[in-house]
């Protein structure tokens, strides 16, 4: 069994000041969404090229956010639910680095919630990468208007820079328009042959 390992105690304010954006959802074309959110505060400052040659001496080489998506319209108490809960994931993987022109010896890679892999150039696109979410969503809408938002949540495990944690959030609001269909001439009627 491998236990997770002890939070550092110059990392022991990371958790609580990590903070989740405002949640924006924005509508696109056809009933596509785009919502966009980032992770802000302890934890994004704390990832960088210190926190990585510790976690890395002390054999904590891979941090994952786990994040879920839900998609809500105006309906029934508390909403009806038209997509999700879409369970995603996002990993930063520690590496040793044998790059001489970098000046870290532990470097991170970052892969997506769609298995692509990127290799940031800076400390700072690597947070990028890893913290700042855009998606385009297509929930199943009724033609016509109609007005949704989306809930997220957020959470990581416990690694030598910061304690487990979770954040929820919520977007406002949006009306969303889906274009019915033109209408079609009168119904022909067909002779059939017996």
């Amino acid at each position: 069994m491998i236990l997770a390992p002890r939070v550092l105690e110059r990392y022991s304010g990371v958790e609580p000041s990590t903070k989740l954006s405002e949640v924006a959802l924005k509508p696109a074309r056809e009933g596509a969404l785009i919502l966009s959110f980032s992770l802000l505060g302890g934890l994004r400052e704390a990832f960088g090229p210190e926190a990585w040659e510790l976690a890395y001496s002390m054999n904590d080489m891979m941090l994952t956010l786990r994040y879920s998506i839900e998609v809500r319209r105006r309906g029934l108490a508390g909403g009806r639910r038209v997509l999700g809960p879409l369970s995603l994931r996002r990993e930063a993987r520690l590496y040793w680095s044998r790059d001489p022109t970098r000046g870290e010896r532990v470097w991170a890679l970052i892969v997506d919630e769609e298995e692509r892999t990127y290799l940031p150039s800076s400390p700072e696109e690597a947070r990028q990468l890893m913290f700042d979410f855009e998606h385009e969503l297509r929930p199943r809408l009724p033609k016509g208007r109609s007005e949704v938002w989306t809930e997220v949540e957020i959470s990581w495990g416990r690694h030598v820079y910061t304690e487990r944690g979770t954040r929820r959030g919520r977007s406002p609001p949006v009306p969303v328009e889906v274009p019915r269909a033109p209408e079609e001439g009168p119904i022909q009627a067909r002779a059939l042959r017996v």
